[in-house]
């Protein structure tokens, strides 16, 4: 029977398989998918086949039943395709031969709808026995994290819930993971950071990316242990993991928690102190791939602690000024990464926009308190010049895309500037006319493309309705 089925399915899939030959083999196709021995017909012709089109037919048949049919299986039936499943990992783990990563990613995409089924209730230990057949080597490793990514892509991932079914059946996988397995899984990824980094590049990001994934709704303290935290961090120095290391290191940041509960998990892993020594490590390099590679990791801390100081909600007295210093101190990164970001780069517009959430908490300062925020304002005048500037290469006929998406940004620049000269007037009019002064002498009898880049850009400085009053200066420049 199963020679009958892998020889129609060959047959779909040739593209010389005349039309009415295709057609009597798709219905043998689907009659064999709607049997109710589906399951067992695709688990023994995957394991008999090593025509990847004939497996990857049985993993869609063993998806169908999953997804529409695996309720009404006996037990038994549930338990043989579970076994089937971890078997198949153990073999994949330990075979010299690997099958390719089509049906590797299908295999683990439907683990992941079987622990949307069976965990925890049905299936209590299944993320122990997922360790338990997966041995140490690299492909035990690929095939534990493919399973976790999955798990996370298929059931977990908000975006995903097209129904409150699904929502509840995240919650259940959640609540299960939470009381039996989580330390496991964490420990699992940190371990083959540990063993792999070294020697598999895209397996070392896969679980800096697993754990990215989870660390927004497991228990912080497994993050903030050394053995993982410490970890990462270390990851962060090394240009190839830095990325994917920074964006793990958000999430550990970005945890929700009572107000005083996130300020002392950020002061007990010195997250301030980490972003000041990327500050330095890039003043003193000039490497900006440096806060480049970090930015998400800098600009999630930033809002994070910008956060706590706008709202001050649980946050004892006495720790408010130490919170005001942390933003002070921090703004100086936050305009790093403004001023070295790509313009394609996303982390662009989440550095305008934490910048307006400071510039918006300056602006309900008290009078005496805004002279601590001086220097950070004049950094950021410099910033707004410099970033106001056409890219190279800019065309005004050139593609739609860019010239909105150039057009949008000094928008934002301008809505910064005018928030500047809300909070010093004086300061932001002076800035300006000096900056545009010294361009128009330094560039004057130049005709290069640089040149008209920054004049262009400091007259346009004047043009921003942000600061309408501040044109009357144009009148007293040399």
């Amino acid at each position: 029977m199963t020679d009958t089925i892998e020889q129609a399915v060959m047959a779909c899939v040739n593209p010389m398989t005349p039309q009415e030959v295709r057609v009597e083999a798709h219905k043998v196709c689907e009659q064999a998918k709607a049997s109710p021995a589906a399951h067992q017909t695709a688990v023994e012709m995957f394991c008999k086949s090593s025509t990847p089109d004939v497996r990857f037919w049985c993993l869609s048949t063993l998806e169908e039943v999953i997804k529409h049919r695996y309720q009404s299986l006996t037990p038994e039936s549930r338990v043989y395709m579970r076994q089937f499943f971890l078997q198949y990992i153990g073999q994949e783990t330990t075979n010299s031969r690997h099958d390719a990563k089509f049906i590797v990613n299908k295999v683990s995409q439907l683990v992941a709808l079987i622990f949307g089924q069976d965990f925890p209730e049905e299936w209590p230990n299944a993320f122990l026995e997922l360790l338990q057949v997966a041995n140490t080597s690299q492909a035990s490793a690929d095939m534990f994290l493919r399973v976790l990514f999955a798990i996370d892509d298929n059931i977990i991932d908000q975006s995903h819930h097209r129904s409150q079914m699904d929502a509840a059946v995240a919650s259940k996988v959640k609540d299960g993971l939470r009381e039996n397995g989580m330390t496991e899984v964490v420990h699992a990824c940190a371990s083959i950071i540990v063993a792999f980094r070294s020697s598999d590049l895209s397996l070392t990001k896969l679980a800096l990316l697993v754990l990215s994934k989870y660390a927004h709704w497991m228990d912080i303290n497994l993050f903030i242990h050394e053995q993982v935290f410490g970890l990462v961090l270390s990851c962060l120095s090394e240009p190839s993991l830095a990325c994917d290391a920074a964006a793990t290191l958000a999430e550990i940041v970005c945890k929700k928690m009572p107000g005083q509960a996130k300020l002392e998990l950020l002061e007990r892993i010195n997250v301030h102190g980490i972003v000041t020594s990327i500050g330095s490590s890039f003043a003193s390099s000039g490497d900006s791939r440096i806060v480049q590679s970090s930015s998400s990791f800098i600009l999630a801390y930033v809002k994070e602690i910008l956060v706590l100081w706008s709202k001050k909600e649980d946050i004892r007295p006495e720790h408010v000024a130490s919170i005001q210093q942390h933003v002070i101190s921090s703004i100086s990164m936050l305009l790093h990464v403004l001023s070295v970001v790509k313009d394609s780069d996303a982390n662009k517009d989440v550095a305008v926009e934490t910048l307006q959430l400071y510039l918006a908490t300056v602006r309900k300062l008290p009078q005496q308190e805004l002279p601590n925020h001086m220097t950070n304002m004049e950094k950021i005048l410099q910033t707004v010049a410099v970033r106001c500037q056409l890219p190279q290469g800019f065309e005004l006929d050139g593609p739609a895309e860019i010239i909105d998406s150039v057009a949008n940004f000094r928008r934002q620049l301008a809505i910064i500037l005018r928030n500047v000269s809300r909070i010093f007037p004086d300061n932001t009019k002076q800035f300006i006319k000096v900056n545009l002064a010294s361009v128009i002498q330094a560039e004057v009898g130049k005709t290069c493309e640089d040149s008209c880049i920054r004049v262009e850009a400091a007259v346009c400085q004047f043009s921003t309705p942000a600061c309408h009053y501040i044109e009357k200066c144009v009148q007293n420049l040399p």
